[in-house]
């Protein structure tokens, strides 16, 4: 970000998480349409900003995986109501409601 901020012109892509007062939002067209939006500071679902991403968590799921297995453990703690409150303290945008059941269900929790 310093590197940026110190460069006349230049343009640099951060987690919103990362945000801060000083920095500036750039205003880009709608993945949907032609108006501008800027990235909202809290929204509940992904947003229509064309410059957004999902983090990605890859499993490597054992056989006979138990329900005290860490990676159990892991999902159902970044799931539940704890985990989410979590993540939207760090300014991490929350998941959808169909997001979190759909992977729920396919990690058998």
């Amino acid at each position: 970000m310093a590197r940026v901020g110190g460069t006349h012109g230049a343009v640099g892509f951060i987690s919103m998480s990362m945000m801060k007062k000083s920095l500036n939002v750039i205003a880009l067209p709608s993945r949907y349409g032609d108006e501008l939006v800027i990235p909202p500071e809290h929204e509940s679902t992904a947003t229509n900003y064309p410059l957004t991403r999902y983090l990605q968590v890859y499993v490597n799921v054992p056989k006979g995986m138990t329900e005290k297995h860490p990676i159990k453990e892991f999902f159902r703690y970044a799931f539940s109501s704890v985990g989410v409150e979590a993540l939207h303290e760090k300014e991490f945008v929350p998941l959808s409601e169909k997001f979190v059941e759909k992977n729920i269900k396919a990690l058998g929790l």
